[in-house]
């Protein structure tokens, strides 16, 4: 509460590395989510955060209250597996998730795009999860220029399917990609 009344505006990865969320005592979960001056980063891959408790963070938190984040390391998109780190280090691969021999999470293999779609498989509403990975981080650091689509902002777009696949991309208003028919 201190680190609010002192400005702090944005919690960096809601429920991990934090504090639990305890009915008789709150924690840093309990503060970002019930004050409206805090944004919260979420990473949506359900191994870092259960998919219940993302909901309840969405429903606390409203459209505009959360910031989708991926947490992906050097293993995004890969399947699972065994890999080697560059610093040699070995992670292992499983269901989206990265970790360490000793089983720690060290990251995610999931991206953005994954994020949106576990939202909406949770039933949070397609728009509300786009502007969650699009428009309130772009806000948050003070980038009016772009997170939504509109007149004088810039053209960077991915166009999905309707399984939330990308279709092709922009960037300034130029494809750059088109996905393989």
């Amino acid at each position: 509460m201190k680190a609010i009344e002192w400005g702090a505006t944005l919690a960096t990865h809601l429920f991990n590395a934090m504090s639990p969320l305890h009915h008789r005592d709150p924690g840093i979960p309990g503060a970002v989510l019930m004050d409206p001056r805090v944004t919260c980063e979420l990473i949506a891959d359900l191994g870092h955060v259960a998919g219940a408790v993302v909901k309840l963070a969405c429903a606390a938190k409203g459209a505009d209250g959360i910031n989708l984040i991926s947490d992906s390391c050097t293993a995004a998109g890969v399947s699972d597996g065994e890999y080697t780190q560059p610093d040699g280090r070995k992670i292992f691969v499983k269901d989206g998730l990265a970790r360490l021999e000793n089983g720690t999470i060290m990251g995610s293999a999931s991206s953005i795009l994954d994020g949106v779609r576990n939202l909406v498989s949770l039933g949070i509403d397609l728009a509300v999860a786009v502007g969650m990975a699009s428009t309130n981080p772009a806000r948050c650091i003070g980038l009016s220029d772009r997170g939504v689509i509109a007149t004088g902002k810039r053209a960077d777009l991915a166009v999905l399917d309707k399984n939330l696949h990308v279709q092709c991309t922009f960037v300034g208003g130029k494809p750059v990609y088109e996905a393989k028919k």
